[in-house]
């Protein structure tokens, strides 16, 4: 069954079955390591260039999970300083808590679950953050106008947005980094594309799925149990689509962009000198069409 046909409203069980993954998936950080491997040093960088540290801070992260920004850049922030920790999962924001209390940060910190709705609504004051911080969630969500009109609602004049690790919309109308892309990561690990062709992509455990399933069943969001394709087409809904980055606030003033990962499936399973140095050459050639963009944006100070 396409995920059109589903009985459901789409932007609810996208949003419920997010939830529920992410509550029951205890290996995250391990299945995705290249959110929490490779992205740690450009979040370091670009935080200590962009965040203002002559004023008391307060940042909201949302969309934390295990607390990646937080435990990236807290360290740069102090005693005045609050950082709000905030996803859909309650309990992976709970391994977010723990993993930061082991830490010796200075700053405060706040965890605040935000709530499963139709409309989406995020629980913060208006014009409460001076920096919003967005890592690897955008593609989670079906109804990103919403999404991103709460995120700017919940944004001071003159603050900033930091988004990272998004898939990007000009790398899948590149049609030569596109299929370059499959191509070469077929000719590389052919049993691996064989493997997905004929079982489909292991998504997620049969533990996992089973446990998904029973829920959703339970609660009536389903009428029969998703495959392990649907759940995963269902928690990651726009990363086959990708974002231009210049669309998300065209309003707003961009303070750095960056686009990497030409080659993804081939440096992600590779990191030999030559893979390195070819994905600097389209780097180079297509600086604004990688398939991972990081943004950092500035809300204007008046509204024209």
């Amino acid at each position: 069954m396409k995920i059109s046909e589903w009985h459901t409203p789409i932007e609810k069980l996208v949003l419920r079955v997010n939830e529920v993954y992410h509550d029951l998936e205890e290996n995250y950080e391990k299945v995705h390591p290249e959110i929490f491997q490779k992205e740690k040093q450009r979040w370091v960088n670009v935080a200590c260039e962009l965040f203002d540290l002559s004023k008391g801070l307060t940042v909201i992260d949302v969309g934390s999970g295990t607390g990646f920004v937080a435990l990236t850049t807290a360290g740069l922030l102090g005693g005045k300083d609050v950082f709000i920790c905030s996803d859909i999962s309650g309990g992976i924001l709970k391994m977010a808590e723990s993993s930061l209390k082991k830490q010796k940060f200075t700053c405060e910190f706040k965890f605040v679950k935000i709530p499963n709705q139709i409309p989406f609504k995020l629980p913060f004051e208006n014009k409460q953050a001076d920096i919003i911080t967005i890592n690897s969630v955008l593609h989670h969500i079906e109804n990103t106008k919403s999404f991103l009109s709460e995120v700017d609602r919940v944004l001071k004049p003159g603050g900033l947005i930091f988004i990272g690790h998004e898939p990007n919309s000009h790398f899948y109308q590149n049609k030569f980094l596109y299929f370059q892309d499959y191509l070469l990561y077929a000719i590389l690990n052919p049993r691996v594309v064989i493997r997905r062709l004929t079982k489909g992509a292991n998504w997620c455990s049969l533990e996992v799925r089973e446990k998904i399933n029973k829920i959703l069943l339970k609660e009536k969001l389903i009428e029969s149990p998703l495959s392990n394709a649907e759940i995963g087409s269902l928690v990651d809904i726009k990363s086959r689509i990708g974002f231009a980055p210049e669309n998300l606030f065209p309003k707003y003033e961009t303070l750095y962009l960056e686009t990497y990962n030409h080659i993804y499936r081939v440096s992600s399973k590779c990191s030999g000198k030559i893979i390195k140095a070819y994905e600097k050459i389209l780097q180079k050639k297509y600086p604004k069409a990688g398939l991972t963009f990081f943004l950092v944006i500035k809300k204007p100070t008046t509204i024209s």
